[in-house]
């Protein structure tokens, strides 16, 4: 019996003659690491200090999995640093499911409304729920430890107007709104005269006699011309 593979090194195999091989699995060591990160429109990061967050549990209540209103003791403020670590949000964690929620906004940037839900397995897998304000990034270390870094992210807020744009700004959209009426009358009268047009020809058209209002045949009368009578 042999043990091959990429894992090969948390397998241990113990086997002797005349004996039976005894197989023991053990599970990759992990680190879970909580970042904070401000994202820039030029696509350029941060890692953001003095942001806050809590951390609650999962829980089941009549039957519904939500997140337990309370966030857990001892993690009702979890204040960013300097380097963006959210403390205690580590691999020390019990297995389970939890739910991070951002519960200040950082300066700058805009906030972050729905939890960061992620669960902790019992094989000390982690997984994050589907969401655009964080990633799961994963790495192994030299010494094959499973080291999880969640990001949560925050996109900068549009700069607001200064100097001669924000003076500006008022006459572009009194600009727009009045080339907007300009076009909406013109499509009107573009119409109205389509309209007119189609109505003088119709009038133009001869008369024409309805059909089965014709005289029965050899009724048709004719003028005698002069001095023929």
């Amino acid at each position: 019996v042999t043990v091959s593979g990429v894992d090969a090194e948390n397998y241990i195999l113990n086997q002797g003659a005349g004996q039976t091989p005894t197989l023991i699995i053990r599970n990759r060591p992990f680190t879970l690491t909580a970042l904070k990160q401000g994202v820039r429109h030029d696509g350029t990061t941060e890692l953001l200090a003095g942001v806050h967050f809590a951390l609650h549990r999962e829980v089941t209540i009549g039957g519904i999995v939500t997140m337990d209103f309370n966030p857990m003791p001892g993690y009702e403020d979890l204040v960013t640093d300097s380097g963006g670590v959210i403390p205690l949000v580590t691999q020390s964690l019990p297995v389970g499911s939890y739910y991070l929620k951002e519960t200040s906004q950082p300066e700058g940037y805009e906030s972050i409304s729905a939890p960061i839900r992620f669960t902790i397995s019992a094989s000390g897998a982690l997984t994050l729920s589907r969401t655009q304000s964080a990633e799961l990034q994963t790495t192994i270390a030299a010494d094959g430890t499973l080291q999880y870094t969640l990001v949560v992210k925050n996109i900068q807020v549009l700069p607001a107007p200064t100097g001669i744009t924000a003076f500006l700004q008022p006459f572009a959209m009194l600009f727009a709104f009045g080339l907007g009426l300009a076009l909406m009358q013109l499509f009107r009268r573009r119409r109205r005269g389509l309209a007119a047009g189609a109505s003088a020809e119709a009038d133009a058209l001869p008369a024409q006699t309805p059909p089965g209002t014709e005289g029965p045949p050899g009724d048709t009368q004719t003028s005698a011309p002069p001095g023929a009578e």
